[in-house]
This record gives C-alpha cells, structure tokens and sequence, in this order.
C-alpha cells in the first residue's frame, strides 16, 4: 500500500515541482527582460544628458572660443543628435493617443501626444536653433532653461528605471550640500 500511495502522489509531486519551477524561470526571464530595457534607457538617456550638457557649454562661453566655424558645426550636430534622440526616445515612450487626436495626415509615430520625458529633449533641440538669434549677449539665457529641461530630464528617467539601478540607503544619506567657491581656496 505505501508503494501504491508513493507510485500514485509521485507525478504530482513531480508536476508541482515542475510548475514551480517553469514559474520561476518565467519570473527570471520576465526580470532579464525588464533589466535589458533598463540598460538601453540607460545608455539613450547617456546620450541625452550627454548632448544637453555640452549645448549648456555652448550657451555659457563665446562662440570665438571655438575655431572658424566650428561653433555652428558643433551646434548644428547637436541639433541633429537631440533630433534624432526624440525619435529613439519614442521607441520607449510613443506618443499617447486620444479622441480627437487621430489625424490620419501623421505616421502612426507623431499621433498624439508626445509625453513629458520627450518634451525635455526637445527644449534642447529648440535651444540649438535659437543660439544665433540669441546673439552673443543674450545666448547665456538659453542655459537656464536647458539647465531645467536636463534636471527634469533626469529626475523622470529616474522614475523610469527599475528600482534595481536605484541607489542603496547608504548612498541616500543626506548632508550639506559641498560648494566649492574661489574665496575658499585661498
């Protein structure tokens, strides 16, 4: 009789330990996947944070720092890059769909809404262009509203990311901010 129970219970013990294992495989590869986006939103965030840094460069010193025409060059690519990086940037977040926004004269892609994230992108794509109408005194104006868009950039890729990437409590620890100031140094 024992040997019957056992013959009789073994498949489904089996079946239960095959299921629990089926399900934890699942829940692995589930991670593996959501881990991958991570990285990619990553490394296009990088890119972003990137471009948007070195146009606030461009914003905060003369153009006669750079040689012959190697400013607008610059400006130009970066124009190009955070352009093309809207578009990458539409692969994570496509533009949200309402009533009323269906105009059948737009790819399917530039429908809708384009969301938050990719707003802070194009705040640097409309910087770039802005420049030379700026003019010399009034370009270092552009810097703060870029300098927004970056921080704003930042803090909703944040939010994006797997809390995985998040930093430790021990990183969170809070003190008073470092300023570094030329008086100080003497």
């Amino acid at each position: 009789m024992p040997l019957q129970l056992f013959l009789t219970a073994a498949p489904v013990a089996f079946a239960v330990v095959a299921g629990g294992f089926s399900l934890f495989q699942w829940l692995m590869s589930q991670r593996a996947r959501s881990d991958e986006r991570d990285d990619e939103l990553l490394a296009w965030g990088a890119k972003v944070m990137d471009a948007m840094a070195e146009l606030e460069t461009l914003c905060a010193n003369p153009a006669g720092l750079w040689p012959g025409v190697e400013f607008d060059r610059r400006r130009l690519a970066l124009a190009a890059a955070l352009s093309s990086l809207v578009d990458q940037g539409r692969m994570f977040f496509p533009n949200v769909q309402s009533t009323g926004q269906q105009r059948g004269d737009k790819p399917e892609a530039y429908r809708g809404s384009r969301v938050v994230i990719l707003d802070q992108v194009i705040v640097g794509y409309d910087v770039a262009h802005l420049i030379p109408q700026a003019g010399p005194e009034r370009k270092a104006l552009l810097q703060q509203p870029l300098r927004d868009a970056r921080r704003e950039f930042v803090s909703l890729l944040q939010k994006e990311v797997g809390s995985s990437r998040r930093s430790s409590a021990a990183v969170r620890q809070t003190r008073p901010a470092i300023k570094i100031r030329l008086e100080d140094l003497r």
